[in-house]
């Protein structure tokens, strides 16, 4: 039985967020800027959606500065949040249902900690949460436990559920030994998830309370 000795841990992006706007229409920039804009295909689109911004950086544009293109990236993200960020269905619901029956639920991503703030202050969301745990919180980014693990320690718990949207939460979330929940937030990545045989698979994030039950 999952109670309330477990941590419920979310990913941000994708997950209870919905940034995919936001972070491919500010790929789409970057690569306007230093390759072009044909260049960043619907693939790559997809490929985008998951993992650290250092690590695409430095896969796309391994002959830039990637660290002033993170910068540049980060700048024109912050300046379109409002037109391109919203929270994803049922998010709010299943926060609130889960801290009404006394669980501890945080977010861990790649995405830096003060951007998860910024972005959760937009909606008065930042006090619904116990730990927010962000890329410049550890020194490995997911696939590597660390993350979660490093929230369930500031949360003084020791087991975890952690639902994520890329192949790389699930990774991140065995590692960690959590119980792994796989949402379903963009068709284009359900086999790659499929693939790493989470514990649950769902397209509702409503479908989580079952799980808990």
């Amino acid at each position: 039985m999952i109670d309330t000795s477990y941590a419920m841990l979310f990913d941000f992006d994708g997950t209870l967020m919905d940034t995919e706007r936001a972070i491919v229409e500010s790929f789409r920039e970057i690569f306007r800027r230093y390759r072009t804009e044909e260049e960043f295909t619907k693939e790559l689109q997809v490929e985008v959606l998951g993992p650290s911004l250092s690590t695409s950086m430095k896969k796309y544009f391994p002959n830039e500065d990637t660290k002033q293109l993170e910068n540049e990236f980060r700048d024109y993200q912050k300046a379109h949040l409002n037109e391109t960020v919203s929270i994803m269905k049922h998010a709010v619901e299943l926060v609130d249902t889960l801290k009404e029956k006394g669980y501890k639920v945080g977010f861990v991503s790649t995405r830096k900690h003060d951007s998860m703030v910024h972005i959760l202050n937009l909606f008065s969301l930042v006090p619904k949460f116990d730990v927010i745990v962000g890329a410049d919180d550890v020194t490995q980014n997911k696939p590597s436990p660390e993350g979660i693990l490093l929230a369930c320690n500031k949360l003084n718990l020791e087991k975890s559920v952690y639902v994520g949207d890329s192949a790389t939460d699930i990774q991140a979330g065995k590692a960690a030994k959590s119980i792994t929940v796989a949402y379903i937030s963009n068709m284009n990545k359900k086999n790659a998830l499929l693939n790493e045989n989470p514990d649950y698979i769902t397209d509702d994030l409503l479908e989580i309370l079952q799980i808990i039950k």
